[in-house]
């Protein structure tokens, strides 16, 4: 069967959308508010491989599925109340994140593919933690948790320092996908 290209782009919209909910059930829990999840190495390498527009879709079906209720989150969590959680943020980060690291791929399309990939997935991840962190003290502030944000940074460290391997998977993993199919090559 021949996929035709509008095909195989929804076939990839939906493949990463599914690759972002297992991601969630992939966690190590370091804060109660913020677990460490794979999540984000599959939101930068939707931008990675599927381009802005096809990221940002994948990420939205991704979000959707959670919202009507589906338990696609992390801990297994889904439903409208999800918008009234600590994580949500970071959950409209991917939104922006999967597209911006496609945006920054696309304009450093001359350096070598596993550079730009680095540099792409570390803008991806930048835009996620800079929805994610505040949304998180936000809502402690209002639920009356309100820790000191150095507190909050200094916790993070480790789910900071996991997303960093996670960079590097990707400026590894991107590559070597692109050969095994260079049909992804965008």
């Amino acid at each position: 069967m021949v996929m035709t290209g509008r095909t195989k782009d929804l076939v990839l919209v939906g493949l990463f959308a599914a690759l972002t909910a297992v991601g969630a059930l992939l966690q190590v829990p370091f804060l109660p508010d913020v677990p460490m999840t794979l999540q984000t190495l599959f939101v930068v390498m939707a931008g990675l491989l599927l381009g802005p527009k096809g990221a940002f879709y994948s990420q939205v079906v991704y979000l959707l599925l959670g919202l009507v209720g589906l338990p696609v989150f992390a801990k297994g969590r889904g439903g409208l109340a999800h918008v009234a959680s600590p994580t949500f943020g970071f959950l409209l980060g991917f939104i922006l994140g999967a597209p911006v690291t496609g945006w920054v791929d696309r304009f450093l399309h001359r350096w070598p593919l596993a550079l730009r990939s680095l540099a792409a997935a570390a803008a991806g991840i930048a835009v996620i933690y800079g929805l994610g962190v505040p949304w998180v003290l936000l809502f402690r502030t209002f639920t009356g948790n309100a820790i000191p944000f150095g507190v909050f940074i200094v916790s993070l460290v480790p789910i900071m320092l996991g997303d960093v391997l996670k960079i590097i998977a990707a400026g590894f993993l991107r590559p070597a996908i692109v050969k095994a199919l260079p049909e992804l090559e965008r």
